[in-house]
């Protein structure tokens, strides 16, 4: 629980806090990582 160590960060513990369960926090882990997946594929909004 990273929480404990940056209670002031913005971003969410979607774990912690029950927002995501393990099997969607994988699955949006394996999906940034993949290098076909859109996220790695497609330009950045505003990029040449």
């Amino acid at each position: 629980n990273s929480w404990a160590y940056f209670p002031c960060t913005v971003m969410y513990r979607f774990g912690p806090q029950g927002l995501l369960t393990p099997e969607e926090i994988a699955d949006v882990v394996a999906y940034l990582l993949d290098p076909e997946s859109d996220f790695n594929t497609k330009p950045a909004v505003g990029s040449k």
